[in-house]
C-alpha cells in the first residue's frame, strides 16, 4: 500500500519549519515552499493545499497570532491588523510573515488560511474582552471603523450574517448598567449624557440593545437636573431650544424602537414648549410693530433653523404662520421684502422660493398656496 501523498508532504513541511525560530519564520519558510513548484503542476496544486492548511492552522491559533502581529495597544488594535490583513490590505510596521500572507490574500490564494483569520475575527468580536478598556468612545469610534472595513469583505469567507451576530453580541456588551455608567459619568450635564448616549446607538446593531439603550434616556429628561439646566437657566432661550431641537433630531433620526423614539421626541418637546411658554418668545414676536412680512419671516427662519422641536412647538409656530400668509398685499410685500439692487426679483420665482421655505418648516405647497394672498 503506497503512503498518502499528502501526509508524506505534510511531514516533509513539518521537518521543514522544524529549525525555524518564532512564528513569523515559521510563516515566512512555509510560504517560501510555494516557488519551488511551477505554475499549472499537479505538484503545485498538492503543494498550495499543503501550505494553507498549515498556514491555517498557524493563523487561527491566538498565540501564534499574538507572536506575529506584535505588541499592539489593546484588542482594537489588534483587530485593525487582522482585518487589514483579511482583506489583503498592507498596514505598515507588520512582520514579513504577515505582509507575505497578505499579498497572497490580495491574489485571492490561500483560501483555507484566509478563512482561518476570518474566524478569529469573529472569535474575537464575541469575546468578553474590550476592544479599547480605558474608553467607551474610543471603543465606539474603534467598533464603527472595524464594522465599515469588514463590510468590504463580506461574502466567500465570511457572511453577513456571522458579521451582524458577532457585531449584535459585540453592542450588547455596550449597553449594560455597568458599561452605560461608566461612559454617563464622564459628563455632567443631562444633555451631555443624552448625547453620550445617542453617540453608543450610533455606533451599535441590534433592535434589542437599542431598546435596552433607549431605557437609559426618558429617566434622564424627567429628571430634577434636566429640568433645571432648561427650564431655570441664565442661558438665553433660543440656544437652549436650540440645544434640545438638536438632541430630538438625533433621536427622530436614531433607530429605537417606534414607541419609544415617541416617547423621547414628546419629551423633548414638552419641555422645548414649556420654555418657549415661559419665555414668551412667540407672542412677543407677534407683539412687535412690524408688517406681516417680517412676522412670518422671522417665525419661519426659527422653524427652519433647528430652533422647535417637532410637534406642540413646531405645529404653534406653523399655527402663527398662516395667518401672516393670509393677509391682503402678502405677497405683494414679500416681493418688495426679496427685491435687491432697487430690482424687484420675478413673482413666480418669489413664490417658489417661499413655498420651498414653508415646506421645511412642515407647511405643505397646497396648504400654502391656499393661505397665501396676494
Amino acid at each position: 500500500m503506497q503512503p498518502d501523498k499528502t501526509y508524506l508532504l505534510n511531514g516533509a513541511i513539518a521537518r521543514y519549519l522544524a529549525p525555524a525560530k518564532g512564528w513569523d519564520e515559521k510563516l515566512i519558510r512555509l510560504l517560501t515552499i510555494l516557488k519551488e513548484a511551477e505554475d499549472g503542476t499537479e505538484a503545485l496544486k498538492l503543494l498550495l493545499a499543503a501550505v494553507d492548511s498549515i498556514g491555517a492552522e498557524i493563523l487561527h491559533g491566538s498565540a501564534a497570532l499574538h507572536e506575529l502581529i506584535g505588541g499592539t495597544e489593546n484588542l482594537g488594535a489588534t483587530l485593525f491588523v487582522l482585518v487589514h490583513l483579511f482583506l489583503g490590505q498592507q498596514i505598515d510596521g507588520t512582520r514579513l510573515g504577515v505582509a507575505t500572507v497578505t499579498q497572497h490574500f490580495a491574489m485571492g490564494d490561500l483560501p483555507e488560511s484566509r478563512t482561518a483569520v476570518a474566524n478569529r475575527i469573529l472569535a474575537e468580536l464575541k469575546s468578553v474582552k474590550r476592544l479599547c478598556p480605558d474608553s467607551l468612545v474610543d471603543e465606539l469610534k474603534t467598533l464603527r471603523r472595524i464594522a465599515n472595513k469588514l463590510v468590504l469583505g463580506q461574502g466567500k469567507y465570511l457572511s453577513n450574517e456571522d458579521l451582524i451576530a458577532a457585531f449584535t453580541l459585540r453592542s450588547k456588551r455596550l449597553v449594560t448598567n455597568e458599561a452605560i455608567g461608566e461612559h454617563l459619568r464622564e459628563t455632567e450635564t443631562p444633555d451631555g449624557k443624552i448625547e453620550r448616549l445617542l453617540l453608543v446607538e450610533e455606533n451599535i446593531i441590534g433592535a434589542e440593545n437599542k431598546r435596552e439603550l433607549a431605557a437609559f434616556i426618558t429617566p434622564i429628561i424627567a429628571s430634577p437636573a434636566f429640568e433645571q439646566a432648561f427650564l431655570f437657566a441664565k442661558t438665553p432661550v433660543i440656544q437652549r431650544l436650540q440645544r434640545l431641537a438638536e438632541l430630538q433630531a438625533r433621536v427622530r433620526r436614531a433607530g429605537f424602537q417606534d414607541l419609544q423614539r415617541q416617547e423621547i421626541c414628546d419629551a423633548l418637546d414638552k419641555t422645548t414648549s414649556e420654555i418657549e411658554t415661559r419665555a414668551k418668545l412667540l407672542d412677543t414676536l407677534e407683539a412687535k410693530p412690524v408688517g406681516h412680512v417680517e412676522k412670518a419671516i422671522t417665525i419661519l427662519r426659527l422653524t427652519t433653523g433647528g430652533v422647535f422641536t417637532e410637534g406642540r412647538l413646531s405645529a404653534k409656530a406653523r399655527a402663527l404662520i398662516l395667518p401672516h400668509l393670509g393677509e391682503p398685499g402678502f405677497m405683494t410685500d414679500y416681493v418688495a421684502h426679496l427685491a435687491k439692487d432697487g430690482t424687484p426679483p420675478n413673482a413666480d420665482a418669489a413664490t417658489s422660493e417661499l413655498l420651498g421655505t414653508l415646506k421645511k418648516a412642515g407647511i405643505t405647497a397646497e396648504t400654502g398656496l391656499k393661505s397665501i394672498a396676494a
